[in-house]
């Protein structure tokens, strides 16, 4: 996991265990800044498309095990 995943992680932990109303509505108003959401990527038509295909490989089970992708790789290296 990368920092960010960790730090994301942490923080969906803490605000799991927050009960206080008004706190959360404090951080439900940072979360929605327009600054904040202005600086999120923005996806294009063909990134859309190629996060749909592998939603559907995974729901359709169309997928390989990293580990078995490293073997096939390394064999195919050395094939050539």
């Amino acid at each position: 996991m990368t920092k960010v995943d960790n730090l994301r992680t942490e923080i969906i932990e803490k605000i799991l265990c927050i009960s206080n109303k008004d706190y959360l509505s404090v951080i439900n108003q940072i979360v929605n800044n327009k600054e904040y959401n202005d600086n999120l990527a923005k996806l294009t038509k063909e990134q859309k498309l190629i996060l749909d295909l592998s939603g559907e490989d995974i729901s359709n089970n169309r997928v390989i095990a990293h580990e078995d992708l490293m073997k096939s790789k390394q064999a195919w290296l050395k094939g050539k």
